[in-house]
Order: C-alpha cells, then structure tokens, then sequence
C-alpha cells in the first residue's frame, strides 16, 4: 500500500517541478529582453563595450551621442570606449583630414603636443564648438607643437579639420 500512495506523490512532485522550472527560464527570457530592449533604446550597444571591434568603437566615438538629448549611462559609456582605444601616441597624424591617426588620441593636460600633416596643402584644426573655437594651422609637409586651452580640464575633446561639419577624431585629455 505504501509503493501506491508514494509512486502518485513522486510523479506530483516530478510534474510540479517541471512546471516551475519551465515558469523561471520563461521568467528569465523575459528579463532578457527587457533588457535587451532598454539597451537598444538607449544606443544600441550600451554596456557591450567587449563585444565591439576596435573598427566599431571608433565609428561610436566619432559618432557621440547628442549633449542635450544623451542620458547620463550614453555619455559615460561613450567616455569610457574613448578611453579603451585612447593611445599616446608622438603625434596626431591629420592627414587627408579624415579621422586622426589614432582616432582618440590621448594627451595630458596642460602639456603641448605634436600635429603632423603630410599633405601637400595646409590644413586648419579646430578644437572646442564654434563659439569658443581654437584654431591652429599645421602647415603642408609638416609637423606643428601647439599647446591648446581645455577648459573643461580633463575630459573627451572632438576636433575638426579645415572646417568639417563633424569631428574628425577625439583628444582624450587626462591629469
């Protein structure tokens, strides 16, 4: 009588368990999403900083969020993959003034630097927005020291070069 009574109960509790189981990776697929979702409306690739090539990171951070229209998580992710694929380098190549060689290039505050043009024709960069603009020629064939005001203090910078509508590349300037 006992095997009856007990046979019934195991295949209850079997029965119970798959159910809720099933419930909790229903649950978690959920979630999942969700977050998924949330990730996508606020950029895309938020918070998958690892899965992102070097070719991807740099077409984001030549491609910023928005000031007035960007989140707090936007900006510092964008601060942060700046800074994963910042290099100090000897000099910001602006060659063809396309994006800079390297495309955030790292230097410290309150230190000059080296821009290097190897064109045939000068070229102008342009550092900060267009009310408070800092403009410096890198003559044709050469290189140029210049010593820029980051007024912000340390921080992310875009540039420009001879006029562009956008950044060409980002300084990335740290204590």
């Amino acid at each position: 009588m006992g095997n009856k009574v007990l046979i019934p109960v195991i295949l209850i509790l079997l029965a119970a368990a798959i159910v809720l189981g099933w419930y909790t990776i229903g649950k978690q697929q959920q979630r999942t999403g969700i977050q998924a979702e949330s990730s996508q409306a606020q950029g895309g690739a938020i918070g998958d900083e690892f899965s992102m090539s070097l070719e991807e990171k740099e077409q984001f951070v030549l491609n910023p969020p928005s000031r007035e229209d960007a989140s707090t998580v936007e900006r510092d992710f964008h601060l942060r993959i700046a800074q994963s694929i910042a290099q100090a380098a000897p000099y910001l190549n602006i060659t063809n003034c396309s994006a800079g060689r390297p495309v955030v290039f790292q230097v410290q505050e309150g230190k000059e630097f080296t821009v290097k043009n190897d064109d045939s024709v000068d070229h102008n960069i342009s550092l900060g927005g267009p009310s408070d603009s800092q403009i410096f020629l890198i003559p044709a064939s050469s290189a140029t020291t210049i010593l820029p005001e980051f007024d912000k203090g340390p921080g992310v910078y875009g540039y420009g070069c001879d006029g562009s509508a956008k950044e060409v590349g980002l300084i990335l300037v740290v204590p």
